[in-house]
């Protein structure tokens, strides 16, 4: 008799756990009955932001001087003046603009323009039309590597936004891989203070969900996505934890000098492509050597920045890495720093090369990579001593 009871309230306390979960907006017996609106909504806003982007990836290089414009101007006005005067160069005749094509044209472009500002987040990025110009302001504002490895110096945050064209083009190989490094190691913080953020928020949610603690609207909303970004079941918190986590800076330099030549790389120069990722969609890059049996092209990218992003993403939400977040969290229960060629290892599905771990290890060994694995971004972006823009 007392054992019926012992099960009754036993049963009595489950079915009221239950309901709390309910409450909370976490069914865990049956998930698509509990997605509220709201998530539909940010389905909805995904697919109509990813079709955009892909009209404006299209435009991405032949408005990037606007774009700069249109950064500096103080006021829409002034953004407009600039954006016509621009094609003024075209000299159409004042009574020709009249034509219906012309207008159709200009009217899309402006609307393809416009939204292209309203759904991308900018990034405090940086233009750069020379190499010189880049080398210049790294020296302006006393960008040095040694002061990093051995002095723990903040690195700059200075986001480079494409590679200019004539970069292969420095003849000193030490100098080319100074600057290489120079220019990356600023993005892979980024994305990793990206990422650590992402983190944080993750974990005051875990908190709060085993705390049995009612989640607001806005850490739902940003649950779903995060567990949608990094497929991942929403339910499956412990997954998902493993995967939001910071990538290895060693390891990401090394595996972009070997994939771009340090630097060299057409896919890099004209695509943004700093990982070499694939893809089968007709907008990515042709090899030019490619097996007869494969039919791949070469992923690109609007900015440097979004081919680091991608390649976090990659690492840290396909099946193909799980051996890399696994030992990632092993260096994290020991409170240890990343060991690049330790997480190399696990990337045997990354590159078809048979040499490739080898490659990549040697890189980060040769190079002393392992001194940027605790590299800090500086808090705010350094000032240079003079202006190398207005000569």
């Amino acid at each position: 008799m007392n054992h019926n009871k012992k099960n009754s309230l036993k049963n009595k306390s489950n079915l009221d756990k239950v309901k709390r979960q309910n409450q909370l907006g976490f069914d865990f017996i049956n998930q698509k009955q509990t997605k509220t609106k709201s998530v539909k909504i940010i389905k909805i806003y995904n697919k109509i932001k990813q079709g955009i982007l892909k009209i404006i990836h299209k435009l991405k290089r032949q408005l990037i001087h606007i774009k700069h414009i249109f950064i500096k101007s103080i006021g829409k006005l002034s953004f407009i003046i600039r954006l016509y005067k621009k094609f003024a160069s075209i000299q159409i005749d004042i009574q020709k603009k009249k034509n219906k094509a012309f207008w159709i044209g200009i009217i899309i472009f402006t609307i393809i323009f416009i939204s292209s500002f309203l759904f991308v987040s900018f990034d405090e990025t940086k233009h750069f039309k020379t190499t010189k110009e880049l080398q210049q302001y790294f020296t302006s504002i006393n960008y040095r590597l040694d002061a990093i490895r051995y002095n723990n110096a903040p690195v700059p945050r200075v986001f480079t936004e494409t590679l200019p064209k004539d970069f292969e083009f420095i003849e000193n190989r030490h100098h080319r891989k100074d600057a290489f490094i120079k220019f990356l190691l600023p993005l892979i913080l980024k994305v990793n203070e990206e990422i650590e953020e992402e983190r944080k928020q993750l974990l005051t949610i875990a908190y709060k969900i085993r705390n049995e603690i009612i989640l607001t609207k806005q850490q739902l909303d940003f649950l779903y996505k995060l567990a949608e970004k990094y497929k991942t079941d929403v339910n499956d918190l412990p997954s998902l934890i493993k995967k939001v986590d910071k990538i290895s800076v060693a390891l990401a330099i090394a595996q972009s000098a070997q994939e771009t030549g340090w630097g060299t790389s057409h896919f890099l120069l004209d695509g943004n492509a700093l990982f070499a990722q694939w893809t089968w969609s007709y907008d990515g890059m042709l090899p030019r050597s490619r097996e007869k049996n494969l039919n791949h092209r070469v992923k690109t990218f609007p900015t440097l920045l979004d081919s680091v992003r991608s390649y976090a993403l990659v690492l840290n939400s396909t099946k193909y890495y799980s051996g890399y977040r696994n030992m990632r969290l092993i260096f994290r229960n020991k409170g240890q720093v990343y060991d690049g060629i330790s997480l190399v290892e696990t990337l045997k599905y990354y590159s078809t090369t048979k040499e490739y771990i080898d490659l990549v290890s040697r890189i980060i060994t040769s190079n002393a990579l392992y001194n940027f694995e605790t590299a800090k971004l500086s808090k705010e972006e350094l000032e240079p001593k003079k202006s190398i823009f207005n000569k």
